[in-house]
């Protein structure tokens, strides 16, 4: 692994002097002094982080093998998609053709039903209007006395 962060650090340093060199208080001496501060905290960050440190290889492969993890995850699901993408496809051509029978046969059924009920209540008509005029007419021989009397 290469140490990184001297570069982005000497990158960055250059771009702030290359901005001040631009404007009109620019010297030698800002320069000097800048190259001064850049090299002092290259040799402190060096000092400390050191190029080849431990804790930051451990977690850069730490991130890979999670990164390495994740991948294979998606590969594995992801490859047998082809043949459950077929599989859900043969199961609604199935279910629509299954469906289309049961409509089919539940529109028969009813149909037959509607009919039936016709039929049946076509049959029943004598005997619906002989319960009609029974209710209508009423049964005369079967009133009461005192009901005549209650309503004079």
């Amino acid at each position: 692994m290469t140490c990184v962060m001297p570069v982005i650090l000497l990158w960055a340093l250059a771009q702030r002097f290359r901005n001040a060199a631009r404007s009109p208080a620019w010297s030698m001496r800002t320069w000097c002094g800048g190259i001064r501060v850049a090299l002092t905290a290259l040799a402190g960050l060096a000092a400390l982080a050191g190029c080849r440190n431990p804790q930051a290889e451990r977690r850069l492969a730490e991130r890979e093998a999670s990164l390495r993890w994740t991948a294979h995850a998606w590969a594995d699901r992801e490859q047998p998609a082809p043949q459950r993408l077929r599989a859900d496809a043969e199961f609604m051509r199935n279910n629509i053709d299954r469906d289309a029978r049961l409509l089919d046969r539940d529109v028969r059924a009813f149909r037959a039903y509607l009919e039936y009920d016709l039929r049946r209540f076509q049959e029943r008509q004598p005997e619906y209007r002989r319960k009609i005029d029974e209710i209508l007419r009423g049964q005369p021989e079967h009133i009461e006395r005192t009901a005549i009397i209650m309503f004079l």
